[in-house]
Parts: C-alpha cells; sequence; structure tokens
C-alpha cells in the first residue's frame, strides 16, 4: 500500500518515513492533515477513530502539563488552574494536573459532567464561572467572558480556531495569552505519528 501524507509539519515528516509514500498521483491512500475534511474510499479517515483521538488527547494533555511548566515560576503543584471544557483533553489534563497537586476546577456547561467531575474528586462550576489565575481552553467556541477575569491572568489556548476567547482582546486587557492549537505536532511529533500510523496499521490488519 502506498500513501501520499499530506502533511509538513513534524508528525507527518516522521510518519513518512514510516509509510511507502508516493506522489498523490501514485498512491492507494491519501493521509490527510487533520482539518483537511477531505471524505472518500482513499482517505485515511484517522480523525474519526475513537481509539486514535484518544491517544492523540492524551498527548495534547500531556503537552499542556509541559506548556503550563514552562509558564509558571513555580511549581504546579498548589496552583489553582481552571480548565474550560468537558471533552477528551480537558478529562485528561483534568487528571493530570491534578495527580502533580493541582487545584483544578473544569468550566463546563453541562450539568452531568460537572457532576461526573465532581464525583471523581475535581471541582467544577457552569461555564459563565470561568475565573482564577490560570485558566486552559479546550473549546473550539467563544465561550470565555473575558469580563470574569483578571489583569495578569495567563490564558492558555488548546482549541483550534476560533478558539475560546478573542487573543488582541485579552491582551489589551493586561492577560498572558500563550496559543497552542496542534500541540502534539508541536510536543511530541513522533508520538503524534505513531498515533497515525497505528491507526493505518489496523486498518491494514483488518483487510487481510
Amino acid at each position: 500500500m502506498k500513501y501520499y501524507v499530506m502533511g509538513t509539519d513534524g508528525r507527518f515528516e516522521i510518519l513518512k518515513t514510516m509509510l511507502e509514500c508516493a506522489p498523490e498521483s501514485e498512491a492507494d491512500m491519501i493521509v490527510p492533515t487533520p482539518t483537511a475534511q477531505l471524505k472518500g474510499a482513499n482517505v485515511v479517515d484517522y480523525a474519526s477513530d475513537e481509539e486514535y483521538l484518544a491517544r492523540n488527547a492524551d498527548i495534547t494533555a500531556e503537552g499542556a502539563v509541559w506548556l503550563l511548566m514552562g509558564e509558571l515560576d513555580r511549581t504546579v503543584s498548589g496552583r489553582s488552574v481552571t480548565i474550560v471544557g468537558s471533552g477528551r483533553i480537558a478529562r485528561l489534563l483534568a487528571g493530570k494536573l491534578a495527580a502533580l497537586g493541582a487545584s483544578v476546577t473544569v468550566a463546563c456547561r453541562s450539568g452531568r459532567e460537572r457532576a461526573m467531575f465532581s464525583a471523581v474528586g475535581i471541582n467544577s462550576v457552569p461555564i459563565e464561572k470561568v475565573g482564577g489565575a490560570v485558566v486552559i481552553n479546550t473549546v473550539p467556541e467563544r465561550i470565555i467572558d473575558l469580563d470574569n477575569l483578571k489583569k495578569g491572568t495567563l490564558l492558555i489556548e488548546l482549541a483550534s480556531k476560533p478558539g475560546g476567547f478573542d487573543k488582541t482582546e485579552a491582551e489589551e486587557r493586561g492577560m498572558r495569552v500563550v496559543q497552542a492549537p496542534g500541540l502534539p505536532a508541536k510536543y511530541a511529533p513522533r508520538s503524534a505519528a505513531e498515533a497515525i500510523a497505528a491507526f493505518i496499521r489496523k486498518g491494514e490488519r483488518a483487510k487481510t
């Protein structure tokens, strides 16, 4: 099987070394970027696979911890961190930060999700009550009310566009903004490539 790999960031460059690759006109399958929105029998649809999404979310969550550590002048332990969202990344990130001793609050819309977080010992609040000195967003939607945040707040953006807040406005209000969408390719490109390759190999085995 020959593959045409569309992406050019670190994970895709590594992925090219793991696969038998060919120009698009000669390839049997196309490996798109996650945002390419390509569909078809000859497209590797890894971005909708639950196992891949779980692996990628775990890489993103670990990368977010690494990123946060680089932005702080003290340990994560004892720090209050608010995570916006309740999806895969938010759940994994909350667990990792709590294990490091951070005081974690998850802000999300769903009462059911808030109850689930509370059941495992993680504080949760409605999305309207986002606050704190460190806020990490995982929702690709303008969902954070900057009026609730103070000057000096560290805002880390993990979500893709449009993101959870207006970067320019946040910076004008004196907040410190770190934008980190696509974190797996920046933090652990080989692990990110391996996650895609694992999906491809699973599909190859299923066809034999």
